[in-house]
């Protein structure tokens, strides 16, 4: 099992985001001009912009020889992170608005997700029932690659935030999580506190030959060891992509579709 993780950076910023929602009528305004109008902040659920990128080499220099390596082996226009903006405070994820920050300021944050993920967790049985919930073990930074390559991500948020382009546009010091997480230990034990998935669930049946042990499905999406069934949703990806597998899903789903219309 495998999903795309991603964690982010708050800053006070002078532009209009969601944050403004909370102030005075605003919400009440902004619902009449989207029922009205069709227009205005509400036109938007936020994530407006995204960017990928491999991590750029003054942070992927004092990766370790197993990182190097692991990254090494993607193919060359495989990217490693993902970026996407955030209209507001986002927090740590278990209770975003918990903090309840109305103080008059607007809020953004930056988001960097790992899409080269190499941890991988399980999906077992708990009984022979099917009433009985299943085991799930995501197993979140247990590989140390994915371990150094989030920190690396943290440490490029920082970078866009007070890169020139953002003068103007941020208010004082980084917000969330504050400039007193600055080692790789305590960047790694804040992405673990604050971390969300982007819902990617996959590889949990493996497409794969007869002789893998851990093959579920075969190249035809066949479930081994039964008749008439398949499978064709992203749970067969031996591995994750990067970036959306909404297209990956659909390639696998047509490729499947065609071979149960050609009877193989």
């Amino acid at each position: 099992m495998q999903d795309h993780t991603f964690y982010g950076i708050t800053y006070r910023v002078n532009v209009q985001t969601g944050t403004s929602l909370s102030y005075g009528d605003n919400l009440q305004k902004a619902i009449v001009e989207f029922d009205t109008e069709q227009a205005g902040i509400l036109t938007s659920p936020g994530g407006d912009f995204g960017a990928y990128e491999k991590i750029p080499q003054n942070l992927r220099s004092n990766f370790s020889k197993n990182t190097q390596q692991d990254l090494a082996a993607l193919p060359a226009d495989w990217p490693e992170l993902e970026y996407f903006s955030l209209p507001g405070y986002v927090g740590d994820f278990q209770n975003p608005t918990a903090e309840g920050i109305v103080d008059g300021y607007q809020y953004a944050t930056l988001m960097a997700v790992n899409i080269a993920p190499m941890s991988r967790g399980n999906i077992s049985i708990s009984s022979n029932s099917m009433h009985s919930q299943p085991l799930i073990n995501p197993n979140w930074f247990t590989n140390s690659t994915d371990v150094e390559t989030v920190i690396a991500g943290f440490k490029r948020l920082r970078n866009i935030f007070e890169s020139p382009a953002m003068r103007g546009v941020t208010i004082g010091p980084e917000y969330y999580p504050g400039k007193n997480v600055s080692s790789d230990a305590q960047i790694l034990q804040y992405i673990k506190k604050a971390f969300n998935t982007m819902y990617h669930v996959s590889s949990t049946n493996k497409m794969g030959k007869e002789d893998d042990e851990y093959a579920v499905v075969d190249p035809k999406g066949r479930v081994y060891g039964t008749k008439n069934l398949r499978v064709a949703d992203t749970s067969v990806f031996p591995f994750l992509p990067p970036g959306l597998p909404m297209g990956t899903v659909y390639m696998v789903a047509e490729k499947i579709a065609d071979d149960m219309k050609r009877g193989i």
